[in-house]
């Protein structure tokens, strides 16, 4: 038995039958991206449902938080939070859960996306 099992089982036995073990907070791995027109963010969150994720946009906070319950009955709960500047555009933002990969895409607002400017003949 590997030091982790034994930590697990360890752990497990602690609580009586008759108590619901207190949940685990994880911050979930995740990947930013960007590109001309928007940031993208996958975020890790295996066992996740869309029922029970939460994504909110306060002042310039973007929160993330989504829960499942362990096969032992353990409740998991991953959140993560991300600053946002005034380069995003705050209706521009869409979640997808896939595969228990959140694909959040922050759309950047007019301002800071690039544009191409024309040059004439003078």
């Amino acid at each position: 038995m590997s030091n982790i099992e034994t930590v697990r089982t360890e752990s497990t036995r602690a609580v009586r039958a008759d108590e619901t073990p207190e949940p685990v907070y994880t911050t979930p791995l995740a990947d930013i991206l960007e590109n001309d027109t928007e940031y993208m963010v996958l975020a890790d969150m295996p066992g996740v449902t869309p029922e029970s994720m939460t994504v909110e946009l306060e002042a310039n906070e973007l929160r993330l938080e989504g829960e499942h319950e362990a096969l032992d009955g353990t409740k998991e709960i991953y959140r993560r939070a991300f600053r946002v500047g005034p380069g995003v555009d705050p209706n521009g933002i869409s979640a997808e859960l896939k595969q228990g990969v959140l694909h959040l895409v922050a759309k950047k607002s007019d301002a800071r996306r690039p544009r191409q400017i024309s040059v004439r003949a003078g």
